[in-house]
């Protein structure tokens, strides 16, 4: 049996490099994919918890569920506290998750929350998974209000 093999390969020595080669193509190919299936699913997890950020950012900022707009009319922002903390439990560490649990439990017993923890967690998670060094303590963020001109009739 072995001097059948031996003789089929001094007959075809190419086939021991042909296999080798299909063998680190597929192994090459495997990893690839697999590479790139972490990196889009980083890239989307990191893309929907930054849109999550800026809604508990704007929320906490508002103080409120409401703000008014240019016009003067009142725009409820709950429909989209709402789906940010479902994106949370979407796309979120355990630790978010947990977070995210504590600060639903203030809004539904105290009709208001501090999202501060929460704010924080996920602004480390999205510094960390784009390799940024993490930020100490709680930034200061501001609040704009413009106030209209009113023009004197003279």
């Amino acid at each position: 049996m072995i001097e059948i093999i031996l003789n089929f390969l001094r007959d075809y020595p190419y086939i021991p490099g042909t296999a080798v080669v299909a063998f680190g193509w597929w192994l090459v190919h495997r990893l690839n994919s697999a590479r790139d299936r972490i990196n889009s699913e980083r890239t989307i997890r990191t893309t929907e918890l930054a849109k999550v950020y800026a809604i508990l950012l704007r929320t906490g900022i508002y103080g409120s569920l409401s703000k008014t707009d240019d016009a003067g009319n009142v725009v409820w922002i709950n429909e989209e506290l709402e789906d940010a903390i479902g994106q949370i439990y979407l796309y979120g560490t355990s630790e978010l998750v947990d977070l995210t649990q504590q600060y639903v439990e203030s809004w539904s017993s105290t009709q208001g929350a501090d999202g501060t923890k929460l704010l924080n967690g996920i602004r480390e998670h999205i510094r960390k998974s784009l390799g940024l060094d993490p930020i100490p303590g709680t930034p200061h963020y501001l609040r704009v209000t413009i106030k209209p001109n009113k023009k004197n009739e003279a």
